[in-house]
C-alpha cells in the first residue's frame, strides 16, 4: 500500500471491518520527516538516506520541469541562460538525485 493516500487505506480497512473480514483495525501514519522512518520501513541504507535528504532539498519540482531538465541537462550553456544561480543549484541537486537513482537501479 506504499504510495496510496492514507484516506483510501483507512476507508478500505473500515469497509473490510464492516463486512466482517477484519476483526480489529488499527492504523498508524508514518511521516518521512521522522528520524527513524527509513529504518522502520526497512530501508536503513546510507545511499537511501542520502537520496531522501536530496529529495527534500529539491522539493518543489513538477513533472514538466524534471522532463525539461532531463532533456537539457547535458547542455550547460542552455541551463546557464535559462536559470539563475539559485535555480541552477536546485537543478544540480536534482541531477545528484538522478545519478543516485541510477546507481541504485539493478543491472539487467
Amino acid at each position: 500500500l506504499g504510495g496510496c493516500k492514507p484516506l483510501y487505506v483507512e476507508q478500505w480497512l473500515t469497509y473490510l471491518q464492516e463486512r466482517g473480514q477484519l476483526e480489529k483495525v488499527t492504523a498508524r501514519q508514518e511521516s518521512p520527516s521522522q528520524p527513524d522512518y527509513l529504518t522502520r520501513a526497512g530501508l536503513a541504507d546510507d545511499e537511501l538516506n542520502a537520496l531522501l535528504g536530496q529529495i527534500y532539498k529539491v522539493a518543489g519540482f513538477n513533472r514538466l520541469q524534471i522532463n525539461r531538465y532531463l532533456k537539457h541537462r547535458h547542455n550547460p550553456t542552455m541551463l546557464a541562460t535559462r536559470y539563475d544561480q539559485k535555480e541552477l543549484e536546485r537543478y544540480r541537486q536534482l541531477n545528484d538525485i538522478i545519478l543516485t537513482l541510477l546507481k541504485l537501479k539493478p543491472s539487467p
